[in-house]
């Protein structure tokens, strides 16, 4: 089960839905973010900018295409919360888009 720092439990319900799809799918843009939460843009947006802020999602270069971010939990993050799914993301990327 994931355990939630005070940082997350202090966070809009939003900002929790992005985290979660992010803990379970690895790496995702925020239009993938979009589709997976089906929360609006301006809503990811926001929740990803609160979720930065507070050091608890890190912004990436998406390499197959320059124009859009790629956003994750940082490595500490994703092996301490649960251990028996840490790297699970690569797969899951991979497979998408």
């Amino acid at each position: 089960m994931l355990e939630l720092t005070q940082e997350l439990k202090d966070s809009p319900p939003s900002s929790k839905l992005v985290y979660i799809a992010l803990k379970d799918k690895g790496e995702l843009t925020q239009n993938e973010l979009t589709d997976e939460t089906r929360l609006s843009k301006r809503t990811v947006r926001d929740a990803l900018q609160r979720l930065e802020s507070r050091g608890l999602v890190e912004e990436d270069i998406y390499i197959r295409d320059a124009r859009q971010n790629l956003y994750l939990i940082p490595e500490s993050d994703r092996n301490t919360c649960e251990p028996d799914r840490a790297g699970s993301g690569d797969a899951t990327r991979s497979e998408s888009h």
